[in-house]
């Protein structure tokens, strides 16, 4: 059974046939604006239909491998550790990360407000002192993460000393997490 493709999928590929050799190029090419061209890309490389560079999402998900190779995709916290990673390579911006990952929008909302509260984000940037953290401390990563999951809520402190607690949130993961233990 042939693929169906969409009609801005079928302008991407006829650029790409007309010699469009990079998104620009497709742009011009295709009529269609850069954020509908790389999804298109994005849907028909994903079909089988082009080959490519790595997408966005797939970059994170590498270096997120190399940072943490225990997290999977099917873990809690895997989409809030994507979106940090995210946000270090490009911005801490909702809108585009939510669209460059393939996320809800709300969620990444939701997930932004948690770190932004936390002062992990500051403007479209990780603080600088949140990311030399990381690179000595796999566990401060996770523990970020934590908070980008709302189990963890920073409550004070800077740097090295922040202050942490569990939210709401997290101490029903601990219950469940202390039964599944205790039913063992």
């Amino acid at each position: 059974m042939a693929k169906k493709i969409t009609k801005k999928q079928e302008n991407v590929l006829i650029a790409l046939h007309g010699g469009a050799t990079n998104i620009s190029d497709l742009c011009k090419k295709s009529g269609l604006p850069e954020s509908e061209v790389v999804k298109a890309l994005d849907e028909l490389k994903q079909a089988g239909f082009v080959e490519g560079p790595p997408s966005f999402a797939e970059q994170c998900a590498a270096v997120l491998k190399e940072m943490d190779d225990t997290l999977k995709p099917i873990d809690r916290g895997y989409q809030e550790a994507i979106i940090l990673v995210a946000s270090v390579i490009a911005k801490a911006d909702e809108k585009f990360l939510a669209d460059n990952l393939g996320y809800d929008l709300e969620f990444v909302q939701v997930v932004g407000n948690r770190l932004r509260n936390s002062k992990i984000w500051v403007g479209d940037k990780v603080r600088e002192d949140v990311l030399q953290q990381w690179e000595t401390s796999s566990v401060s990563f996770m523990v970020d993460v934590n908070v980008a999951s709302g189990i963890f809520r920073i409550i004070g402190g800077e740097g090295e000393n922040r202050q942490i607690e569990l939210t709401a949130e997290g101490l029903k993961e601990g219950a469940r997490i202390m039964k599944s233990v205790g039913e063992k």
